[in-house]
Formats: structure tokens, sequence, C-alpha cells
């Protein structure tokens, strides 16, 4: 015999598709017009119904959910009662499908009852003589309906009581999970007979005895406990026993204590009761850890003490070796400033202030020119005047770029690639994330002088006329990374050089990128040249 697979779980309607097919009436009469007829009646009594082309398809729309079915005795063949009965059989425990049989005027009841054979399987079911009666009609599919709507009420609060019976299991599965994965231990006993209900293993680790399942409250004093000053304790002082006799709470109470092997330790106890709805104390919860490490290390520093002036004065040592460090450092910035002045006063002199004089004696030859040759001694005269024009631009470029000002980061980085093209034929290749933020002026000046001094670096230290710069940016930090194709570089000798620092340059982007709560990066290169990295916050709304 056939049966009528049930839908996989992934197959289940949606709930509200899944209500209305539970509350529709399915009706097989397949002569005539009894299913049309029905039909109608029932819509216009307000009822849901859904005619069926045989048996096959009826038993296929009860198991996707039906009311009630209104089925004609003509067409209960052997196959139809058979494919019927069995899946009356598969209900569950909570449905008892009912069923209405429109039996033919006449028949004797044995007749009618041999008919339903094998339906034995439900136990709602009715039997309508036709011709039907509108209103008996009605009445009995409003009667089948609204059983089934309380059955399908009972399948839903079974759902939902196993879905909280499954979810408490998983809470219970997680709360045990948590208890295992705690690093203190922890214990819940019950009240007032202190009995130990849940536990997790850092309990048998710390007190290197097993406690589960039976051990009471009461039976702490076989252990023995001390306090601070090296009293016992009794068995009633213990901080478990105290919050379930007397609802105290304890905090951070120290306890030296004899674990199970004979051992001395130190532990730090919490615990307080568990109280219910009406404030009845139903429970307490004790957790504790071992702070005998701990309590060592505090002798340790205790006899540590003793050597304290050597400490202090090997620390004074290296606080004045970072202040000479600091002394020669700002030295060298006076030195490096000195150097600023005297650079530009060459290039005032030797350059724009040389273009001056030219000009100067330009205009003293016009008081002596012949008319003739006017137009090209003022010529030349603009010529002087345009060129002094020129290596004043260029130098208030080189002093105070506009592009600091108003620009933003990959345009600063693009001035200082162009910059060092036309001063000293450097290839520069860049790469600046497309979603950069806007910075904010300071911090635009820092990662200028910060690039331009290591780019010169690696003119000056690498050899080669070829570098590297990207700019990235995850939302939360700025990174600034350059690199240069040099060979041979060694991270770990300019991380020494920065401890003891001798140059200028990147003892100061250090200072100032600690200063800007940011950090630098020293690495290799793939080519074996020098890679910096410069990571920093990004200030919020471009702030400063």
């Amino acid at each position: 015999m056939s049966t009528i697979a049930p839908r996989s779980k992934a197959e289940s309607p949606p709930a509200g598709e899944e209500r209305r097919l539970e509350r529709r009436v399915l009706i097989l009469a397949p002569f005539g017009r009894d299913a049309r007829e029905i039909g109608r009646v029932l819509r216009e009594a307000g009822l849901e119904s859904q005619p069926c082309a045989d048996g096959d398809d009826l038993c296929a729309r009860i198991d996707e959910g039906a009311a009630t079915a209104l089925i004609a005795e003509e067409a209960l063949n052997g196959a139809t009662r058979g494919r019927l009965a069995d899946l009356l059989a598969r209900q569950p425990d909570w449905s008892d499908l009912p069923l209405i049989i429109m039996l033919a005027r006449g028949r004797e009841d044995e007749d009618g009852w041999r008919a339903l054979r094998g339906l034995e399987g439900t136990g709602h079911l009715t039997l309508l003589e036709r011709p039907l009666r509108t209103a008996t009609l009605v009445t009995a599919v409003r009667a089948g309906v609204e059983s089934r709507r309380k059955q399908y009420q009972i399948r839903d609060e079974l759902r939902a009581r196993a879905r909280a019976e499954a979810s408490l299991e998983q809470e219970r599965a997680r709360l045990v999970t948590i208890l295992q994965q705690l690093p203190a231990g922890v214990i819940v006993a019950e009240a007032p007979s202190g009995k130990l209900i849940l536990g997790n293993e850092q309990v048998q680790r710390i007190w290197r005895h097993d406690f589960f399942p039976s051990e009471e409250i009461r039976q702490y004093g076989d252990y023995k406990g001390f306090h601070p000053d090296g009293r016992p304790y009794l068995p009633d002082e213990w901080p478990l026993a105290r919050s379930i006799a007397r609802g105290e709470v304890v905090e951070q109470e120290e306890i030296r204590f004899q674990r199970g092997d004979g051992s001395f330790g130190w532990l730090t106890i919490n615990s307080a009761p568990i109280r219910d709805a009406e404030g009845r104390i139903v429970a307490g919860v004790v957790t504790f850890a071992d702070i005998t490490e701990r309590k060592q290390a505090e002798e340790d520093l205790r006899t540590l003490n003793e050597t304290l002036e050597d400490q202090v004065a090997a620390r004074t040592a290296v606080a004045e070796r970072r202040a000479e460090s600091l002394r020669r450092l700002a030295a060298e910035l006076s030195e490096a400033e000195h150097r600023e002045r005297k650079r530009l006063a060459r290039i005032l002199h030797d350059d724009l202030q040389q273009l001056l004089l030219g000009a100067q004696m330009g205009l003293k030859r016009l008081e002596r020119c012949e008319r003739d040759l006017l137009g090209e001694e003022v010529k030349k005269l603009d010529e002087l005047l345009q060129e002094s024009m020129r290596t004043s631009r260029h130098l208030t470029r080189e002093l105070s770029p506009p592009v600091l000002h108003s620009g933003t980061l990959p345009e600063v980085v693009h001035w200082l690639r162009d910059w060092f093209n036309e001063k000293h034929g450097m290839a520069i290749a860049i790469r600046a994330d497309g979603d950069m933020p806007p910075a904010p002026e300071h911090l635009r000046v820092f990662v200028f002088h910060a690039v331009r001094e290591l780019l010169l670096n690696a003119i000056k230290h690498s050899g080669r006329l070829e570098a590297s710069i990207s700019l990235d940016c995850d939302g939360k930090c700025l990174a600034v990374q350059v690199e240069d194709s040099g060979e041979g570089f060694d991270p770990e000798a300019v991380e020494v050089r920065l401890r003891q620092p001798d140059s200028y340059g990147l003892f100061n982007i250090r200072e100032r990128l600690e200063a800007l709560q940011g950090r630098l990066e020293i690495a290799r290169s793939t080519t074996g040249g020098a890679c910096f990295r410069l990571v920093l916050p990004v200030p919020a709304d471009g702030a400063g």
C-alpha cells in the first residue's frame, strides 16, 4: 500500500500559508455537481473549501494541512480507503482529523459501514445522509473545523513547550560550558541543606579534592581554613554557609586554606544568596580564585625591596642617558636650524640678490640709454624681474607649499613626488586608498615632513633613486608606508640607534608619532631595502 510522504522541514510552508491550509475544508465528490454546490454553500457560510480531484489528491492535501474532509461515499473505493486509513494511522497523538462522509440515501446500516471499512483510524467520524440539508451540512462542517482548530492549538502548545524545553536545555548546557571555562571555581549549593548541586572543574583543581555530588556546606569544617590573622575558620564562618544561613553577601574575602593533599594555599572568595520571586533563599553561589601565586609574588616583592636602591640607581642611569640623548638631539636640532638658515641665506645671496642687483644695474643703464636701445634694455630688465619672481616663488613653495594648507593627503604626497623628481631625479611610485578621509592641517604637515625625511634618508643611505609611497585607511587608522629599492637594510640596527639616538630625523618622527598616539614600524622591503610604516589614528570628522 502506498503512502503520502510528509513534507520535509525544508519544504514546510511559511507560517501564514500554513494557517490558511489548516483552515480549509477538503471536498472529495468526483461525480456530478456535488463538489461545486457544496463549495458554494460553504463559501456563503464563510468557510474556505477546496475540491480534490481523487483520493491521492485528497491524501496529499490532508498531509499539507486541513480543518476537515468532506467525502462522498462513492469516492471511497478500495485504494482510496487504504491510503486514507494509512494516513490516519500515521497521525500524531494530538491529531484526530474530522471526517464527514456523505452516504447514499436508503442504504442499510451494514452496507454503509462496509463502505467505511478501514477508516477506523479516526475517532471523529460524521455520517450525513443525502440529500443534504444546508443547515445540517454547515453545522457538521463548523463542528469539524472547530474541533480541528482546537487540535491545532494543542499542537502549537506542544511545539512551544518543546521549543521552551529545548531552549532551557541549551541554556543549561551553555551555563555548564561557561562555568567550565571560567578561570575561577564556582559552586552552587541548595538551601537550607547546603548540598552542592553544581560546580566546575576549577573547584577540584583548586581544592585538589572531589566535592561532588554529595558533600554539604557543613562538611567544610572537615577542611582547615584560616583568617589572615591565623585564626581557624569555624564551619558556620565559611562565606557560602553565611550566605545560605543569613543572606550575607561576601566580597573578596581572603582565606588561607589546606588542600585535599595537605598542602596550603590562599583563596579569595565571593559568595551571595540566590532568592526566589518571593525573596526566600533557595540556594547560594560562591566563586573563589587561587591567589597563592599572587601571595607568593607579594612575598617575593618584599624580598626584592632589599635591592630596590640598585634598581632605582639603574633606572636613574637610564633616565640620565635618555636626557643626554634629548640634549644631544636638541643641539642637533639647533644645528639643523642653523644649516637651514645658511641655506636660505645662500639662496637669497647667490640667486635672488644677484638677480635684484642685475635689475638695479639695468635701471641705472636706462638713465643713459639711447632711445632706440631703450626697448631692448627694458626687455632685459623684465627678464631679470621675472627670474627673481620665479626664484622667490620657488623658495616660498619649498618653505611652505600651498598644498599643505588646502590639499588632501594624496595631493601632499603627489607634490613631494614631483618635488623629489625635479630636485633629485628620483622616481617615486604612489598608491593611495581611494576612500581617504580628510585630514587636519597639522596631520598633513606632519606627514609631509616625515615622508620628506624618509625619502631623503633613502637617497642618502640606499644609493638608489627609486622609492614607493602607499596611503591606506581602514576607517580607524591611517597608514603611510615609504619603501626604497636598496639592499642590505638592517631593521634591528636602526632600532638600536633609535634607543640611543645619534641622529635627529627618525627619532623626531617616532617622538611625534607617539605624541599623536601612533607608532613607527620598521621592516625590510621585498628587495632588501628600508620599509618605514607610520600608523596613526584618524581624527573624528577630520578634526584636529
